[in-house]
């Protein structure tokens, strides 16, 4: 079943993971970031921690002046400046963990992530995630983090061996300077490697999401089920939409100017008031029992009705609710609302000539109970 699985995750599905907190990320970026930025902030902040040590030392051993030559330096003070340098220090480290992890995969509460997981305590889940594939790789890439950097420390080890720090007595500062050398080009080789160990975990996170959550054709249609409903709930939902556009389309009658009929399966309401409608729209149309309710509702509303079979068919097959007349009808409806004007259109009925149909007492049918075409 799982070989089935070979379409991509849907936008529901994704959603659903991305409520849940699963989303392809990569613990090595923001390891690699936080690394960096540690890196280049010791770089900075490297005198000032060493003269931070220095002040501490002076305190310490109730030294006036040290033989580094800071003098005027009070301990107190030196200390603050290290306390403060360190505090900045590690909040630009939390910092750049957070945009870390923004950078991957934006803004996202997550809240189903927090709901405890009593399987998370199963130690039989527990084994089988000790030897899976996901743990094998992050052991691997554990493995190649630390061969490089024993590597590039022993490498920089042989070069550092003979310096002059080792042959004479040294200051704080002069300490300070030398071990920050040390870090930067031990630092700086470190970074490179490991942000190409992170880019291939980040694709290999991507990949393995991806994989993770494919889906068969079979739950593409059971969620394209789900989201449009069982058939009864979409009928339901239909018979509802269609009775509200009726309601609407008789609430709106009074407004029109003309209802075209073919004379009794057909009814179209049009709308043109000069000056305000460029064309005819049409505001109505109905077969049938939906037909006989325009009908009324325009007698009622003493909006006149004409009878035109061709026409009325073909306004409501081609003719949408609340647009214009198509343009190949313009033509018939200007010659219907021309003859419209001579005759009179104030009237408080239809012009002598234009077709009335009889009221529902007078009709052979019962009125019409539901909205059925």
């Amino acid at each position: 079943m799982a070989d089935d699985k070979n379409l991509p995750a849907s936008t529901k599905r994704r959603s659903e993971l991305q409520r849940k907190g699963q989303m392809p990320r990569s613990q090595e970026l923001g390891t690699v970031a936080q690394f960096g930025v540690g890196l280049f902030g010791v770089m900075l902040i490297g005198p000032i921690l060493a003269m931070g040590m220095a002040g501490v030392m002076s305190g310490c051993f109730k030294q006036v002046q040290l033989q580094s030559g800071v003098s005027g330096l009070s301990p107190l003070g030196a200390s603050w400046n290290w306390v403060f340098a360190v505090g900045a220090f590690l909040l630009a480290l939390m910092a750049t963990a957070i945009l870390a992890q923004v950078a991957q995969i934006g803004l996202v509460f997550a809240e189903e992530a927090f709901d405890p997981k009593w399987g998370k305590l199963n130690p039989i889940n527990g084994l089988k995630q000790l030897f899976s594939i996901r743990r094998l790789v992050t052991s691997v890439q554990a493995l190649v983090k630390l061969t490089v950097v024993v590597l590039f420390a022993v490498a920089a080890g042989r070069d550092l061996v003979n310096a002059d720090v080792f042959m004479r007595p040294v200051t704080v500062i002069e300490l300070g300077s030398f071990l920050t050398s040390i870090a930067w080009q031990i630092g700086w080789r470190v970074l490179m490697a490991a942000f190409v160990i992170a880019v291939v975990d980040y694709l290999y996170q991507l990949w393995q999401f991806e994989r993770d959550n494919r889906m068969s054709i079979d739950e593409y249609k059971e969620e394209h089920k789900q989201q449009e409903g069982s058939p009864e709930v979409k009928r339901k939902r239909q018979q509802l939409m269609k009775r509200r556009s009726v309601r609407r389309m008789l609430e709106d009658m009074k407004d029109n100017t003309i209802v075209i009929t073919n004379p009794t399966h057909y009814a179209i309401a049009l709308r043109y008031k000069r000056g305000e409608t460029p064309v005819p729209v049409m505001m109505g149309k109905g077969v049938r029992r939906i037909a006989l309710r325009l009908r009324e509702e325009a007698l009622r509303c003493h909006v006149p009705i004409i009878e035109n079979p061709p026409l009325a068919r073909g306004l409501y097959k081609h003719g949408q609710l609340g647009e214009p007349i198509p343009e190949m009808y313009y033509q018939a409806v200007a010659a219907i609302l021309a003859q419209l004007f001579r005759r009179g259109y104030r009237a408080t009925e239809a012009p002598e000539g234009f077709y009335q149909p009889p009221t529902a007492s007078e009709s052979t049918g019962d009125e019409p109970r539901g909205l059925e075409s």
